[in-house]
């Protein structure tokens, strides 16, 4: 069977870009995929970074998921010429880099620091309503461990940008990176204001941590834009 497929030059791979109505194809170590049906191919695009009627071979160097991923699609054919070896293009990223995306390190780790500082906003908003000492006391510590976690999210996330991504400053990078900076920004000056602030402040530094629920949702949602933009 594989004697029988269709041999791809990389123009005529080019045309199956995915694009108003046309097949996408992708090309991966050599071997065609057809990709128009997967979900994560719309328009021929993947995560906004990668598109359809290229070859992708040294770009999965850097992927979150395993090459052999690719053969959940079908097989056209195969490409005419070498696949590129797997020290070019993305592949010759730092070696923190692809350890920092094979770890997973971002979506690993991104997780605490929301959460933590999301469930601080609540339990200060319970501590506002029921006059709770306790809550209050464990939303500072939420928040400290919050803010204590953010340093890894952030270096890994911005590893990610720059060798996933490319460093393209689009709009949803554009904020999310806005947001992140508001995110450390705002926890560094809510816990000044707790600890060194004089009589006065409680009502800012409330104010302050009930800012982490909406700006937590924020980050959530160009979160998963990036990660699953259709």
């Amino acid at each position: 069977m594989k004697g029988s497929e269709r041999t791809f030059t990389q123009e005529e791979l080019g045309r199956y870009d995915g694009k108003d109505g046309r097949p996408a194809y992708v090309a991966v170590g050599g071997i065609v995929y057809d990709a128009t049906q997967s979900k994560l191919w719309r328009g021929g695009a993947h995560a906004r970074v990668h598109q359809a009627g290229t070859d992708l071979t040294a770009a999965l160097q850097l992927a979150p998921h395993p090459a052999d991923r690719m053969d959940q699609l079908p097989r056209v054919g195969m490409l005419d010429v070498p696949a590129l070896p797997a020290a070019a293009g993305p592949s010759d990223a730092p070696w923190y880099a692809r350890r920092m995306y094979r770890m997973h390190a971002h979506p690993a780790s991104v997780h605490f620091p929301i959460a933590l500082c999301a469930i601080a906003s609540l339990l200060q908003l319970a501590a506002l309503i029921a006059h709770c000492r306790t809550c209050e006391t464990v939303a500072l510590w939420n928040l400290v461990l919050g803010l204590a976690s953010s340093p890894l999210p952030i270096v890994s996330g911005l590893v990610d940008w720059k060798f996933q991504f490319d460093g393209r400053a689009t709009p949803l990078f554009v904020w999310k990176m806005a947001l992140s900076a508001a995110f450390v920004a705002i926890g560094a000056l809510a816990l000044s204001l707790r600890y060194f602030g004089g009589d006065g402040i409680g009502f800012v530094y409330d104010i302050l941590v009930l800012t982490f629920a909406p700006l937590v949702l924020g980050l959530g949602f160009i979160g998963g834009r990036i990660t699953f933009p259709s």
